[in-house]
């Protein structure tokens, strides 16, 4: 085995050269990985003793995505795409086996092999929507022509991650093998593949799964429409699906130079930047407080006596994550005991977690907004006595079963506060005599993720679909109360930072991700301004949107 360069060995075996990447912990393609592959490449070029090339990571995760800290940087040669073209330019056969993630750019690399081989249990995605980017390596031209246009808008508009089998089902990867045995499945599969010499369609010249004829172009067209109409506002969903329209007509080489702009008017929008805080505020809230020299508690047995969405989807997550969940009622050696709670919204599924049998335990709100089938937001509400060893235990448990714990202090979440200040306008706006469904598309508008619910049905969903019928000043209402209630958690040291705050408002009330949450927005539009709105509102409206006088800073949010 050789060592190209400290992240990259190479070895070749019958034929077979392996290029092995190891940069802990996720492999990310910074400038040393990114020229480590190209040197290795090189070497296999220049082998006449090799026929096909594999190209794998060690640890746990093939490639996850770009180096996060080039975002925004000029990138060191060779680039990601000047990899691909290496790659797409070898003429000896190279397949990519992918365990783990193979995220963004680790993806991206993998649909320019010949390829793609992995192990049951990897996943594959395209997250770059959730930065308010595109996959801007090729991604949005590659993908189309691998799975076909409706599959790949799919991955790239949602910008979560597929199993492994969901993959292969789409045409995004060739082969399958058990988990543990990666390497030696690929090179079987590269060796068995070349020694046939079959001929090779690299991903870029695919043709097969593209619409051709008149009749599959224009179903493409009002595919790529309708889905215009439903992502309308969001920047960087409006741009993947303009870059993926690109493949019905254009060569390869003609889109990958629309994608290209395409992602540089994104690198630089207010949406990208709103949600590049958004991805790092939401790693910044789940990490828990210093416990001290006090361990935490792993919690391996749950009682829920409560009923609901919320006790159902913790049922199916304790259960998947090795839990044991009995739903008898409360239980002696139970580590967490859940209970149902009045909640100030009708809208919220509002449950307690009894963390041990003390006098004034940590307890856990759930908070799912109005979808509780999407939200993942653990809210934990720290009473004066709860000890910080529960507090450090709850979080354990929300990470157990794939939540993100945000930590608040008082008597009500942060996620009723907020919800209230936005209900108690809509309240007296329904009273001035407003149509809920207009209110209700004025937030969607806005980008709330908020359904129109059974009330809002028939010729009344109809008449309600343009935002522009509820008013910019009644919207404003809604917007600058939340903004005001937000300031005043804040003021009040209920939240740990501003960053949390916004990160419920997102994950809990469906507030704009691209907008960032009400306390980025609110220093985005200027603090100086928003005090003039709240008080000039205050004079019609009340106290309510007094403002608060953290308002008086120069920015609420440290970015």
């Amino acid at each position: 085995m050789l060592m190209v360069n400290d992240v990259t060995s190479y070895d070749v075996d019958r034929g077979v050269a392996m290029i092995v990447v190891d940069s802990p912990p996720v492999n990310a393609l910074g400038a040393i990985v990114r020229k480590g592959l190209a040197e290795a490449l090189a070497r296999a070029s220049d082998d006449e003793a090799v026929l096909a090339v594999v190209i794998m990571c060690a640890g746990r995760t093939f490639f996850a995505g770009a180096d996060i800290s080039e975002i925004g940087k000029p990138m060191a040669e060779p680039t990601l795409r000047d990899l691909q073209v290496i790659l797409e330019g070898m003429t000896k056969l190279v397949v990519a086996a992918i365990h783990g993630s193979a995220l963004g750019g680790g993806l991206e690399l993998a649909m320019a092999a010949d390829y793609r081989v992995a192990a049951h249990s990897a996943r594959c995605g395209l997250p770059e929507v959730n930065l308010g980017l595109l996959p801007g390596a090729g991604g949005t031209q590659r993908l189309p022509r691998l799975v076909g246009i409706s599959n790949a808008l799919d991955l790239m508009l949602a910008g979560e991650p597929i199993a492994a089998a969901a993959a292969m089902e789409m045409g995004l990867i060739d082969r399958l093998v058990e988990d543990g045995a990666l390497g030696e499945g690929a090179v079987a599969f590269a060796r068995t593949v070349a020694h046939e010499k079959a001929s090779v369609i690299k991903t870029r010249d695919r043709t097969d799964r593209m619409p051709s004829s008149p009749e599959q172009k224009t179903q493409a067209r009002k595919l790529i429409e309708m889905l215009r109409q439903r992502h309308d506002g969001y920047k960087a969903k409006q741009n993947i699906i303009s870059a993926v329209e690109k493949t019905i007509d254009l060569s390869f080489a003609e889109g990958v130079a629309a994608e290209a702009i395409l992602f540089e008017e994104l690198k630089t929008s207010p949406q990208s930047a709103a949600l590049r805080y958004v991805f790092f505020a939401e790693r910044q809230a789940a990490k828990p407080p210093e416990t001290g020299a006090g361990a935490t508690r792993g919690i391996d047995k749950v009682a829920v006596p409560a009923v609901g969405p919320s006790a159902e989807t913790l049922v199916r997550e304790g259960e998947a994550a090795g839990i044991v969940i009995e739903s008898a009622g409360k239980i002696a050696d139970a580590g967490l005991t859940f209970e149902n709670m009045p909640s100030l919204m009708a809208d919220h599924d509002r449950i307690r977690a009894i963390v041990g049998n003390g006098s004034d335990p940590a307890y856990l709100e759930i908070c799912l907004g109005t979808d509780p089938r999407r939200s993942i937001l653990f809210e934990i509400v720290q009473t004066d006595r709860s000890s910080i060893q529960d507090i450090g235990s709850l979080f354990r448990f929300g990470k157990d079963i794939g939540r993100l714990c945000v930590l608040s202090h008082g008597a009500t979440s942060i996620c009723d506060r907020l919800a209230f200040a936005r209900d108690r306008q809509i309240e007296q706006l329904l009273s001035e005599g407003h149509a809920l469904p207009r209110i209700v598309c004025g937030l969607r508008g806005f980008g709330f993720s908020i359904p129109l619910g059974p009330e809002v049905e028939g010729d009344e969903r109809d008449e309600a679909r343009s935002e522009q019928e509820f008013a910019p000043d009644l919207l404003e209402r809604v917007i600058l109360a939340i903004v005001n209630e937000a300031a005043h958690v804040l003021q009040e040291g209920a939240a740990r930072t501003a960053s949390d705050i916004d990160v419920v408002a997102v994950m809990g009330l469906g507030w704009p991700r691209y907008e960032g949450g009400p306390l980025y927005w609110a220093d985005s539009q200027g603090l100086p301004s928003i005090r003039a709105r709240l008080e000039a509102l205050g004079k019609d409206h009340g106290d309510a949107f007094k403002p608060a006088r953290i308002l008086s800073q120069d920015v609420l949010v440290q970015r």
